[in-house]
C-alpha cells in the first residue's frame, strides 16, 4: 500500500492562490497606455473661419484653441476637401485652403484628431461661402 502524504495540503493551495492575486493586483491597477486609438480631449476645443464670408476661390483660414498640444488634426472642410494641421504647445491651430466649392452657402468644418478610427468629432464650426 502506498501511504505516502499528499504534497499538496488545501493550506498550500489557499497561499498559492493568495500570492498570486496579490502580485496580480498592481499590474491590473497599472493605468492603461494610450496608444492613439481614441481621441485626446481637452473638453474646450473651438474652431472658426476668417474671412467669413469667403469669396468662392480665395484663400481662407481655419484656425482653433484649446486642443492638447502636438496631436495632428484632419480638418474636414465643406464638400470632403481634407487639410491637416499640427497643435501647436499652447493648444492652437490654424491652416490655409482656397475655396473652391461647387456651391455657394453655409459650409461645415470638423475636426478630429488624425488616426481617430471612432472619428469624434473635436470642435465645429461653419462659414459661408459666396
Amino acid at each position: 500500500m502506498n501511504t505516502a502524504k499528499s504534497t499538496s495540503s488545501p493550506w498550500r493551495i489557499v497561499a498559492t492562490l493568495v500570492v498570486s492575486a496579490l502580485l496580480a493586483a498592481p499590474v491590473a491597477a497599472a493605468p492603461k497606455e494610450d496608444k492613439g486609438g481614441g481621441p485626446r480631449r481637452t473638453g474646450s476645443e473651438t474652431c472658426w473661419v476668417t474671412p467669413d464670408p469667403v469669396a468662392n476661390g480665395s484663400q481662407f483660414t481655419v484656425a482653433g484653441q484649446g486642443f492638447k498640444p502636438g496631436i495632428t488634426l484632419d480638418v474636414f472642410v465643406g464638400e470632403g476637401g481634407i487639410v491637416f494641421a499640427q497643435v501647436l504647445g499652447d493648444g492652437t491651430f490654424s491652416c490655409v485652403d482656397r475655396a473652391t466649392f461647387l456651391s455657394t452657402g453655409t459650409k461645415q468644418i470638423k475636426v478630429y484628431q488624425m488616426g481617430d478610427r471612432h472619428m469624434t468629432v473635436l470642435a465645429s464650426c461653419s462659414f459661408t461661402v459666396n
